[in-house]
């Protein structure tokens, strides 16, 4: 018996109340076809061939005290989601979607506060992207306001066709081939800690630019290279981006030293030009606790940035 609406809202109240005072690692078991009709929202998004596609509208926290090992994850849309701010503008879904649906998709669409993002974090959920309604229909894989740390993805790579928006990957051990990437910003605003990225290499004022495939993104002890030069090649590209002055006035105004700290705390656990990045808490701990390390590895780190970060140690 299929469950209508008002039934399912109160059954979803229900069990978030059941596993409420569950502890750590106790996961409650219902029914499959339940579950699915819980966490999805099946749209038949053309009606001449009855394809549908399938809507995350359910989660949360509590969703890591059930379990979600046998939920079938194929067809999910983890793009097709709006905030406060952005409708639904991607034209490019016209190309499978019958009209009626996808004049309607801003009513259907799962809606976001700011800030919120769907919540799968240190969920037992096994989930192939590759499998997504997005990957199968565009050939890409494309996530927008995900949580999924601590989630095992280790059966997953983003490309360099991929696109994150605000989505939490940290410590899901996700794979990046990112060798083929060639648009900046492909990556936006996401938490990447723990993730291994030590094939990643950048210039550091085009990272603090936002001017990377990585956006804004959190990297920390992910093992990223970054390069540190006052004379990069970087720095005279920029000349082109109308917002940023030249290279002259950048170095001399002194405005360079504030974008590097600035993005310092996003990268600890990565390298500078070699020399890794502590983070202020193992800075402070080395500082009073072994003062000759901490003296080592300030010069080490001043040394390969030209003695311009002392401000920052």
């Amino acid at each position: 018996m299929e469950l209508n609406e008002k039934s399912k809202n109160e059954l979803r109240k229900t069990i978030i109340k059941k596993v409420s005072d569950f502890p750590y690692g106790r996961r409650a078991h219902i029914d499959k076809d339940i579950l699915e009709s819980l966490l999805f929202k099946k749209i038949v998004y053309n009606k001449d061939t009855g394809e549908t596609l399938k809507l995350p509208v359910w989660s949360g926290d509590f969703l890591k005290k059930i379990d979600l090992s046998e939920v079938d994850f194929e067809d999910v849309s983890w793009s097709l989601v709006v905030d406060e701010l952005y409708d639904f503008p991607e034209e490019e879904y016209k190309d499978f979607m019958d009209k009626e649906t996808y004049d309607e998709m801003d009513n259907i669409l799962p809606k976001l506060k700011k800030g919120e993002q769907i919540n799968y974090s240190e969920t037992n959920a096994k989930i192939d992207f590759k499998k997504s309604f997005e990957y199968k229909k565009k050939g890409r894989i494309n996530i927008k306001y995900c949580n999924f740390s601590y989630v095992d993805l280790s059966n997953n790579t983003l490309d360099g066709t991929s696109n994150l928006f605000e989505c939490n990957l940290s410590n899901t051990n996700i794979k990046f081939d990112i060798s083929q990437a060639k648009s900046f910003g492909q990556f936006m605003c996401c938490d990447l800690t723990n993730i291994d990225l030590r094939n990643f290499s950048c210039d550091l004022f085009q990272f603090s630019d936002g001017r990377s495939i990585f956006d804004d993104c959190i990297l920390t002890n992910t093992g990223a290279n970054f390069t540190f030069d006052l004379n990069s090649d970087y720095l005279e590209k920029r000349k082109k981006i109308n917002y940023l002055p030249a290279p002259e006035t950048y170095i001399e105004s002194g405005r360079w030293k504030e974008d590097i700290c600035n993005v310092l705390p996003y990268i600890t656990g990565c390298y500078i030009n070699g020399k890794k990045v502590l983070s202020s808490e193992e800075i402070k701990e080395l500082k009073e606790q072994k003062r000759e390390e901490y003296l080592s590895y300030k010069r080490g780190l001043l040394n390969s940035v030209k003695n311009n970060l002392n401000n920052v140690l």
